[in-house]
């Protein structure tokens, strides 16, 4: 007769409703003893061969499943399955042998997994295992990996690696880490230029203060700014100029920080307001961006222009000559910015 515990473990494998999405019944399995916890691990090795359901190797290695070893191994030895399988069978390898090939196995994964959700996993445990192998890897992620996700934990893996100081919203060391996993290579590319600057700050014992210093409290010039960040552009269709004029230093280096992320999601009213702030030292970021042919890469163009950056002209001439809804706009910017006597660019925004 089974008892209580193998038939709620039981009910948890054949189970579909969402209790059981993350992990079968787990305290019930652990329950299990002598004969029925052998035939549970019989039953759990019988699903590894060609399963794509990942709690299968968590629930082994949960276990400590000795008898798994054999399946496991083969399944990540062989690439057997998708890269988020290999990932949690190589864990699972772990969580019951200790196997030392396992942050191998991962960084691997890391580099090479075909879909994202085993390089994501690859990059989230690879903070367990410290050494330079592993930093290599998670610093090779940051620089090429084409998911949002595997990037964030890969940062924050190397963040735990590194042991830099916990981090607060608005603070110069949380836009680092939000660069590091962001989407355009030019803000990544700072990011690993000011990671690399706070180790050396860190390995020289430096105070930490300047890189952990944040806006106590926010002003109701930079609520006004917020306010319009979330606020669609037809409705808000510039920010508040003249209270982002009195904003703080502080202040000021976070609105630059979350016009960037503007400009990343596609916002046409950040261009403009990166000028307003003299951000001009960020060219590179809104020139990565400068391939959209609408309202965003007009405003891009403008700015650009009007910063003395040839790309910024050429992309205004490139617009007023063709047939987007914004080539009269980008002529008359053009226009606007022509003086006949010098020929000097002076853009009115």
């Amino acid at each position: 007769m089974r008892s209580s515990a193998l038939r709620v473990f039981i009910e948890s494998l054949t189970s579909s409703a969402s209790t059981y999405r993350e992990d079968f019944d787990i305290p019930a399995l652990l329950a299990l003893q002598g004969d029925e916890r052998e035939a549970a691990e019989t039953l759990l090795v019988q699903r590894l061969s060609g399963s794509l359901d990942r709690r299968v190797p968590r629930a082994l290695g949960y276990m400590k499943s000795t008898k798994a070893l054999p399946e496991l191994e083969h399944g990540v030895v062989m690439h057997m399955g998708a890269a988020f399988m290999r990932s949690e069978m190589a864990l699972a390898m772990w969580e019951i042998a200790s196997e030392s090939r396992v942050p191998g196995w991962l960084q691997e994964i890391l580099a090479t997994g075909v879909e994202a959700s085993g390089r994501s996993i690859a990059a989230y445990h690879l903070r367990d295992f410290p050494g330079n192998a592993t930093e290599a890897a998670l610093w090779a992620a940051i620089q090429t990996e084409t998911s949002q996700r595997v990037r964030i934990n890969a940062t924050d893996s190397l963040f735990k690696l590194l042991q830099v100081p916990r981090w607060g919203k608005g603070s110069k060391l949380g836009h680092v880490r939000s660069w590091l996993s962001s989407g355009l290579q030019s803000l990544r590319s700072r990011g690993i230029k000011q990671l690399e600057a706070l180790l050396k700050d860190m390995e020289a014992n430096k105070e930490m203060d300047s890189w952990l210093e944040r806006p106590e409290s926010r002003s109701p010039e930079m609520k006004s700014l917020l306010k319009a960040l979330r606020a669609d552009p037809s409705v808000i269709p510039e920010y508040p100029q003249a209270e982002m004029n009195h904003l703080t230093d502080l202040e000021r280096r976070h609105a630059v920080f979350v016009l960037l992320a503007a400009i990343e999601r596609g916002d046409p009213r950040a261009p403009a307001a990166l000028s307003w702030l003299d951000a001009a030292d960020f060219a590179d970021v809104l020139e990565e961006r400068l391939g959209d042919e609408g309202p965003l890469g007009l405003a891009l163009a403008t700015t650009l222009h009007g910063w003395g950056h040839a790309s910024g002209r050429a992309k205004l001439v490139a617009l007023a000559n063709s047939s987007s809804s914004v080539s009269t706009t980008a002529a008359q910017r053009l226009s606007q910015s022509t003086q006949p006597a010098t020929g000097t660019a002076c853009v009115t925004l």
